[in-house]
């Protein structure tokens, strides 16, 4: 595995950081509880010191599953979370970083991951309904508390990120950044190489589909976040065929490598000057060995020139 170091901070990241969406949620029709436990247990044993989860990844119960499998060790992990989306009486999802709520959602998530403090506390998305300033108030006072160590924020575009800076430390940037969604991580990206800012990129694999291992579009659950999220399951506008051409062609890249498809991808956004870390969901044991062995390779990004 290799690290990254950043700077004035005392932390060291993982270039392969394991995601949690997938963990005890219906957004990805299901996941075993046991195999997602596991999955963080190979991820640790492969080199893996970052983990990313959020309150609202199984509404909690991805935090209990990450917190029950770091007991023992969690001086050696680095746990990133967040707050900012809230779950309304009526099943819709609300954002909200009004200052009492973000210290509520802090409060339960400390008690799911049964830590005393959050290494990474993160804005999840931006709530236009509240400034700024009052959210990162709220943010430092948790900070002085010893409640949390850094704050960083996830999809963020570039001037909402200049205006954090404004507001006070921001440890880590967290955006979707793959073969299939370059935008928002080129244009954030020179942003955090300035102030030395950690970049976080997520969705390497847009949902699974640049793994290769779909040879037709899947079936997908109502509540299935690929439906929604990732646009490239979509069979009506070409979307699915034309990254299946893309998935295909990461498949040929890694027969020269001797790497996965899977892991051409996760290597296309490591090969990018400031990414300190990617973001790798996983809902088994091998698939997050295999993410972790993507770290192994240093693919050019001359090498995707085609693809």
């Amino acid at each position: 595995m290799r690290y990254n170091r950043i700077e004035g901070t005392g932390l060291s990241l993982s270039a392969v950081a394991l995601g949690t969406w997938v963990f005890g949620s219906d957004h990805w029709n299901g996941s075993d509880e046991k195999l997602c436990h596991d999955a963080v247990l190979a991820a640790l044993s492969a080199g893996v010191n970052v983990i990313d989860t959020a309150p609202a990844y199984g509404w909690g119960r991805a935090e209990e599953i990450v917190g029950r499998a770091v007991k023992g060790r969690r001086q050696s992990v680095i746990i990133a979370d967040k707050c900012g989306l809230v779950n309304k009486p009526d099943g819709r999802v609300d954002r909200n970083l009004k200052p009492e709520s973000v210290r509520a959602e802090a409060e339960r998530s400390l008690k799911r991951l049964g830590t005393g403090y959050i290494d990474i506390y993160q804005l999840h998305w931006p709530d236009p309904d509240t400034p700024l300033e009052d959210t990162f108030s709220e943010l430092l006072r948790l900070k002085e508390e010893g409640k949390i160590r850094h704050i960083g924020v996830c999809n963020f575009g570039s001037e909402l990120l200049k205006k954090a800076f404004d507001c006070g430390p921001v440890f880590s940037a967290q955006n979707q950044f793959s073969l299939l969604k370059r935008e928002e991580g080129l244009d954030v990206l020179p942003i955090c190489r300035e102030p030395k800012t950690a970049f976080f990129a997520y969705g390497p694999l847009s949902g699974g589909i640049l793994s290769a291992k779909y040879k037709s579009a899947p079936a997908l659950g109502k509540s299935d976040a690929r439906r929604f999220f990732y646009k490239h399951y979509s069979t009506g506008n070409g979307a699915f065929s034309a990254a299946s051409k893309t998935a295909s062609a990461l498949a040929a890249l890694g027969k020269g490598y001797g790497a996965t498809a899977a892991q051409c991808a996760i290597a296309w956004a490591l090969a990018h000057d400031g990414v300190s870390s990617v973001l790798c969901g996983a809902r088994s044991p091998e698939q997050a060995l295999e993410n972790a062995g993507a770290a192994d390779f240093n693919i050019p990004l001359s090498a995707y020139e085609n693809i």
